[in-house]
């Protein structure tokens, strides 16, 4: 004898159902699509935000910027090219890829210095006047805020640990790299404006030389200096006003319009998918 099935009353089933296809059954699985269809747009917008830049122009690989070679009469660094921040804007990150030539029969240890540095204000904006009361000639702000940052290539992620360029000027520089005796190492110059720089720097540029020192012995056990009357030398270092020619336009906060608008898309596309998703959803359940 076959044991009967219960079921709710108010539920009708018809001959041949089974019970397990009464109430709510069918439509829970019905259900279950959409749910995954809106943890997809959660995810998907999620990934769009962490994808945009945060601003500025980041380069992908650095530049090569030449040769700087440590002989006997000291240092030569009349085989690196100037260098030039461009469309500089707070976001920006500049880097050179520097190879370090050592032509003694001793290990150098190659550092860094800065030299000449001119930080002006180019003027003010109308953004950067409302908090900054310098606008002259040598008063600019850039210096406070640009880091300067020298070390081996692959070191620390990829990118040097750095300083602000005012603090370098004034002795605060990056580590020494020790080159082996009649060896080569590539070094990375970075230059860093962060995403966070206020208006006081809006149309500010700098100018400075980048003095390349070498000390006989490795990094942080030199002893002895050179033959010759000379134990560094140095290349020139300039950037753009900041916000180009166009700095009237920047916006209050100094972030790039570009960045910020790629991620106005991402939202109102993302805002737009959860909405008819979560739409669809109230009409299935009433």
């Amino acid at each position: 004898m076959t044991p009967e099935r219960s079921v709710d009353p108010g539920t009708s089933v018809s001959p041949g159902t089974p019970a397990a296809s009464a109430g709510s059954g069918i439509p829970g699985r019905r259900r279950a699509p959409r749910r995954i269809e809106t943890w997809a747009a959660v995810l998907a917008l999620l990934a769009a935000l962490t994808a945009a830049p945060a601003s500025g122009a980041t380069a992908d690989a650095p530049e090569s910027a030449g040769l700087v070679r440590v002989g006997a009469d000291g240092v030569d660094a009349a085989g690196m090219s100037r260098l030039r921040a461009a469309d500089i804007a707070p976001g920006y990150s500049g880097r050179w890829s520097v190879t370090l030539a050592n032509d003694r029969a001793e290990p150098v240890a190659v550092g860094v210095r800065v030299e000449d540095l001119a930080d002006d204000d180019n003027g003010c904006t109308r953004p950067e006047a409302r908090v900054d009361g310098t606008c002259g000639s040598g008063e600019g702000e850039l210096a406070e805020h640009l880091r300067l940052g020298v070390g081996p290539e692959g070191a620390g992620g990829g990118r040097p640990s750095g300083a602000a360029l005012g603090d370098v000027a004034a002795g605060s520089g990056p580590r020494p790299v020790t080159v082996p005796a009649h060896g080569r190492v590539k070094v990375l110059v970075d230059l860093e404006l962060p995403a966070w720089t206020g208006n006081e720097v809006q149309s500010d540029s700098v100018a400075f030389t980048l003095v390349w020192r070498a000390d006989a012995g490795p990094a942080g056990e030199t002893g002895g200096g050179f033959d010759g009357p000379a134990a560094e030398d140095g290349v020139e270092v300039r950037s753009d006003a900041v916000g180009g020619a166009g700095t009237a336009g920047l916006p209050l906060t100094g972030a790039a319009l570009t960045s910020l608008l790629g991620l106005s898309v991402a939202l109102l596309a993302g805002g737009g998918l959860l909405a008819v998703r979560f739409h669809g959803r109230r009409r299935t359940s009433v």
